[in-house]
C-alpha cells in the first residue's frame, strides 16, 4: 500500500499554477491535511498514491462548481484584502 505524501505548497493565484492531482481518490484527505496543518497550498508532485477517481458527468460538472465557487469566493476575499490597504 502506498501512503499519500502531500507536501506543503506556495499559495498560488491561478488555478493553472496548482500541482495537484484533483482527480485522485486520496485527494480529499490531503486536502484535509493541508488544512490541518495551515499550510498555504500543497502539493502532490512527490506523491506516489494516486489512482484515478472514476466520475460521471453528473459528478465532474458537480465537482467543478464547487471548485469554481470557492475559487471566485477566495478571489472576492483577497481583493476584499487589499482594497482595505489601497
Amino acid at each position: 500500500m502506498k501512503w499519500i505524501n502531500p507536501v506543503p505548497y506556495k499559495e498560488v493565484t491561478k488555478i493553472s499554477e496548482v500541482p495537484r492531482m484533483v482527480f485522485c481518490i486520496n485527494y480529499d484527505n490531503c486536502l484535509d491535511r493541508a488544512i490541518k496543518h495551515s499550510w498555504p497550498g500543497f502539493s502532490c508532485q512527490t506523491c506516489e498514491a494516486y489512482e484515478q477517481k472514476i466520475m460521471d458527468a453528473f459528478e465532474v460538472r458537480q465537482d467543478t462548481l464547487i471548485c469554481i465557487a470557492i475559487w471566485e469566493q477566495s478571489n472576492k476575499s483577497s481583493h476584499l484584502k487589499r482594497s482595505r490597504y489601497a
